[in-house]
């Protein structure tokens, strides 16, 4: 993402991808650092320019999930959920995560997104195979990375597509539909803030809605999803 990122700052175009091989460095939220074994996982950033408001910038991350959630589910055939604000699950395991950054400048024409994403194939994290998963081994067979990264760039116009002009109804209606964790409670985490409620649905503008006890929904836009006394495993 740091070499996405200087790309970007240089006038690179949209659709600019760089991609890693390995990984020793990542970062997740909360400046988690993340590894991954030279060959194990798809991990690329996307340099995205969209001419929208940034303040729809936020909803990508969802955008992208639901992209990343069809292509796991075209390789190993399972069913996926998305659970918000940026990871993919295969029967409650993380297969994949997003991570999304702005860049804005003085002028709004320069604004962009840089998107990174990385996929579990082969293999999941040493550290962290009781949470995580690949698609390899829900797939119950081989999972190359090339052709991963096909499907993965297919989808990801498809969502972009519909962001840019601003046709999101039946997108959101697949991603309510994945939507990890709905009518169950949960605490979202956003430094000492704290929200709790019931998954109720995602807002038109990728926000979390918890259902509250007197039945009304608060909107969530950032933080880190929690069930029971410690955060969902990563």
């Amino acid at each position: 993402m740091d070499v996405a990122a200087g790309l970007a700052a240089l006038g690179a175009p949209e659709g600019t991808t760089v991609q890693a091989d390995l990984q020793t460095a990542g970062r997740g939220r909360a400046e988690r650092r993340w590894e991954a074994d030279a060959g194990s996982a798809l991990m690329l950033s996307v340099v995205l320019r969209p001419a929208v408001s940034p303040t729809r910038f936020g909803s990508m991350s969802l955008l992208a999930g639901l992209a990343v959630s069809r292509v796991a589910e075209a390789f190993t055939s399972r069913q996926t959920t998305i659970k918000w604000p940026n990871d993919v699950l295969i029967e409650g395991r993380k297969v994949a995560g997003i991570l999304l950054q702005s860049r804005t400048t003085s002028d709004p024409a320069a604004a962009c997104l840089i998107l990174g994403m990385g996929i579990n194939v082969r293999s999941a994290p040493a550290t962290r195979t009781a949470s995580a998963t690949c698609l390899a081994e829900a797939a119950g067979e081989d999972v190359r990375v090339p052709d991963v990264r096909h499907r993965l760039i297919a989808e990801l116009r498809s969502v972009y597509d519909g962001f840019t002009i601003g046709d999101l109804g039946e997108t959101w209606t697949q991603i309510e539909d994945r939507l990890a964790y709905r009518d169950q409670e949960v605490t979202i985490v956003d430094g000492s803030r704290t929200a709790r409620g019931i998954v109720a649905g995602i807002g038109d503008r990728g926000e979390l809605l918890l259902r509250q006890a007197d039945g009304t929904n608060r909107s969530v836009v950032s933080g880190e999803l929690v069930r029971g006394p410690r955060p969902v495993a990563m």
